[in-house]
């Protein structure tokens, strides 16, 4: 299959709740958060140029993954309580404690205009959402839920992000929502 030419739109976003055993990551199920509306993406760490003889001598990308914002339609109590902390009282009442939530892993994908590109973050931590309304006017206008996180690296395997490409096992692609993809590298 030939690549995407372009991408648009954002779908299928998963959260991944995880433990981390003191030696790999191990995995919960995967939460489908139904509702995406944006996501963007900005590369964390520095660039470290030195020069010498009049010129640039030696230059290293200092990974730190990503920060990155995302609008969502909804916030349910089920996702709350892992990226934020959330607790619901006796009378349903949903209370904000000052109990951060938990890393997780998150899987969304972009379409093209051959396939679409799924994508994971492998350690994401959320602040709390903004949110806000107004009043109604003559147009309907909805307010979205807006969160900033920070994606780390898997503290394994050094990554912070992964996503499929055109020769992606058909296996990998069609589990992606279920089965968080490890990446795999040959000694």
């Amino acid at each position: 299959m030939t690549e995407n030419k372009v991408q648009y739109g954002l779908n299928n976003m998963t959260i991944i709740p995880f433990t981390d055993s003191g030696t790999d990551i191990v995995y919960k199920k995967a939460i489908p958060y139904k509702g995406a509306v944006s996501i963007s993406l900005d590369p964390a760490g520095d660039v470290t140029s030195e020069y010498a003889d009049n010129g640039l001598w030696f230059q290293l990308d200092n990974n730190q993954g990503f920060t990155g914002k995302m609008s969502m339609e909804n916030l349910p109590l089920e996702v709350s309580t892992i990226i934020l902390g959330d607790v619901a009282d006796d009378n349903g009442v949903i209370a904000q404690s000052k109990v951060p939530g938990e890393s997780v892993a998150i899987a969304f994908q972009f379409q093209g205009d051959k396939k679409a590109t799924r994508h994971i973050l492998y350690n994401v931590g959320f602040k709390r959402a903004a949110e806000g309304s107004a009043t109604k006017a003559d147009k309907l206008e909805i307010k979205n839920f807006e969160f900033e996180f920070t994606a780390g690296l898997d503290p394994y395997l050094e990554v912070a992000k992964a996503k499929t490409n055109p020769d992606t096992a058909e296996t990998v692609y069609e589990n992606w929502f279920t089965t968080p993809y490890r990446p795999t590298f040959s000694a």
